[in-house]
């Protein structure tokens, strides 16, 4: 009986349109969409393959037994290796991806392999079907193992739909399911009450990625009008991606220097042009699906290996055009450019986004038109000191302690000991200690600030009560502070709890403050006030590096001033007499002086000729003194 392969055709037809319009939307390059873009490619030419089959044994082979057999073996392979290519897509909707390296992936596909291997050998085994003397067809003892095995990928893929339990994903479970019953319905319409009259088996197929298609693979959701290419979050999904999966991959950075002059010159639809001529520029040399547009002025372009961003970098650096001319204006363009090359996810995700504004800031700082900034040498060293200061940082912040450094500081004027000033203390991995500078830095940057500088303070009043320091003749605990941390409606109840919790009174407590510019003045006196008249003592830190407005700091009701290491050094080595001018104008301001970097005898006999110096610190006397070596300072104290 010649069969009706309509149905084929137009599943045929159906499935290269869906193809040719899955290829023309860009998708982006991640597990599940390469899933549904093989699951795809399967069903159009399985489809195709059966239908030259049956051409062949219908009008152009109608006697030949090989035709015969490959046709009985096509379809059974087809719709096996389908449902395979099925369960792989909602395996990866699922969140989960099946590597046939792995032990468990090969495991998954062993059924389908061996039933594949069965039903090929069927002709001379007869395990599946055989043809008779006659060209009969008939059914083997497993003529139904396929069936069988469909099945167990159909549940399979239905058991994956419903693993997360959420709304979505119970909608999910159902389309999978319904689809399944579907499909087991066309193959029992075909065979059984049809006798394979109609091919329905390939329409099924066709219909259920159509389904899959149009519910699941958005593909405009990570599309980027202005570039062409894909969008910040598009970006963020692949690299989500590759951490989740432990992927090595490049990256190569493109961001336009003068962006912010290019806005004030260009309307909205000429700034798409000029994005627009970037974004076709990195899609044709780096890969229509590995260019991304994650902000107004940066560009990134993945790639799988670090040779690879290095030739895309010399080829785009010479391509890229310096003037974009647009409705009569040149508008010139400054590009600079940086790479990351991460092998087995040596960083988590969020350190690689760290990495990715680190080095965008260098590029600032550093680097000239066209140039390429890698990571490596120092750049390297800088990031990596503020991953692991970014790492230390979290661990902080979940146990709510840190360890305390002191340096003592000495009354000019008695000799004696004056104060302790206790600071948070980390290590670098080769054992140096890490600026403090450079730890409050980062804490910014990761909205650490007010918790950390709660955390020292609490850490350095433990410590105060431990070592029982006003019992050593030292009047004062300086803790430093950031203006944001002293800038809350709740610090002076917090510190009222600090101060009763580990005994310390607060006239005892001394905070060292670095102007940032980050509290309006006018706050901020506001909050040193209430603290002063709790009889807390605030001290302006670091003086002569950070002062941004001068007038401003005059008339804060600090009551003594911290000169920076820096100026110090300078005036001792005869580099500068500023310093001299500056005491006396502080002193005119009625604010004591405190002097840092007093490190050696030198420097002690150069600035005893300054006048009025209240107090003294530096390595002279003691220095910094590291968590292990307090005990015993303060003993012999």
């Amino acid at each position: 009986m010649t069969s009706e392969y309509a149905y084929e055709v137009i599943a045929a037809i159906f499935l290269i349109v869906v193809m040719v319009s899955y290829k023309k939307k860009n998708w982006l390059d991640l597990y599940m969409n390469r899933c549904f873009d093989q699951l795809l490619k399967a069903g159009v030419l399985f489809t195709v393959a059966d239908i030259v089959i049956n051409i062949l044994r219908e009008f152009v082979f109608p006697e030949s037994i090989f035709i015969r057999n490959l046709d009985s073996v096509i379809p059974r392979i087809a719709m096996l290796w389908l449902s395979v290519y099925y369960f792989q897509y909602w395996h990866a909707l699922s969140g989960h991806r099946i590597i046939l390296k792995s032990i468990r992936s090969m495991e998954m596909v062993l059924p389908a392999l061996i039933v594949t291997i069965l039903d090929i050998t069927s002709p001379v085994t007869h395990f599946i079907f055989y043809y008779d003397a006659q060209g009969i067809y008939h059914g083997g003892p497993l003529h139904n193992l396929i069936i069988l095995v469909i099945n167990i990928y159909f549940a399979g893929a239905c058991l994956m739909a419903f693993r997360n339990r959420t709304d979505s994903w119970m909608r999910r479970g159902f389309v999978c399911v319904i689809l399944c019953v579907m499909y087991d319905i066309t193959i029992v319409l075909q065979f059984v009450i049809l006798k394979n009259g109609y091919l329905l088996s390939f329409f099924a197929t066709g219909f259920m990625i159509f389904v899959c298609y149009m519910l699941y693979q958005n593909l405009d959701r990570y599309s980027d009008r202005i570039s062409g290419g894909f969008s910040r979050a598009g970006f963020r999904k692949v690299i989500q991606e590759k951490f989740k999966y432990r992927q090595r991959f490049s990256c190569l950075f493109i961001t336009i220097q003068n962006f912010q002059n290019i806005l004030s010159i260009c309307e909205e639809d000429e700034l798409t042009g000029v994005m627009g001529e970037i974004g076709e520029i990195l899609r044709k040399y780096g890969g229509r699906q590995n260019q991304f547009h994650i902000h107004g002025s940066d560009f990134a372009v993945l790639q799988q290996k670090e040779n690879e961003s290095v030739q895309l970098y010399e080829m785009v650096s010479q391509i890229l055009p310096g003037t974009v001319r647009i409705n009569n204006k040149s508008i010139p363009i400054s590009y600079g450019f940086y790479m990351l090359t991460l092998e087995e996810a040596a960083y988590d995700q969020s350190e690689f986004y760290k990495m990715v504004a680190s080095m965008k800031k260098m590029l600032k700082d550093q680097l000239h038109d066209r140039q390429l900034l890698r990571y490596e040498g120092e750049v390297r060293r800088n990031i990596d000191l503020e991953l692991q200061i970014g790492r230390m940082l979290k661990k902080i912040m979940q146990d709510k302690r840190c360890d305390i450094c002191i340096s003592p500081i000495i009354d000019n004027h008695t000799g004696q000991r004056h104060a302790i000033e206790a600071k948070i203390y980390m290590l670098r991995e080769n054992g140096k200690t890490i600026p403090e500078g450079a730890i409050w830095t980062v804490a910014k940057e990761m909205g650490y600030v007010r918790e950390l500088g709660r955390i020292t303070l609490e850490s350095a009043l433990e410590l105060a009560q431990k070592e029982r320091i006003l019992e050593h003749g030292f009047k004062k605990l300086i803790v430093n502070v950031t203006p944001l941390h002293i800038s809350s409606e709740t610090v002076l109840r917090e510190y009222r709890f600090l101060a009763k919790k580990y005994e310390f009174p607060l006239n005892r407590l001394c905070l060292e403050m670095t102007e940032d510019m980050s509290v309006p003045f006018e706050r901020l006196e506001k909050y040193i006030n209430d603290l002063i008249s709790e009889g807390v003592t605030v001290v302006l830190d670091r003086y002569g590096d950070n002062v941004c407005n001068l007038q401003g700091i005059m008339k804060m009701p600090f009551r003594v001033v911290k000169i920076s290491e820096k100026m110090v050094e300078r005036y001792c080595s005869g580099e500068s007499d500023v310093l001299k001018y500056q005491i006396n104008m502080l002193h005119d301001n009625g604010w004591d002086i405190c002097l840092d970097g007093i490190d050696n005898q030198q420097r002690y006999d150069k600035v005893r000729d300054l006048g009025d110096i209240s107090y003294l610190q530096g390595r002279y006397y003691s220095g910094i003194l590291t968590p292990e070596r307090i005990h015993l300072y303060m003993e012999e104290v």
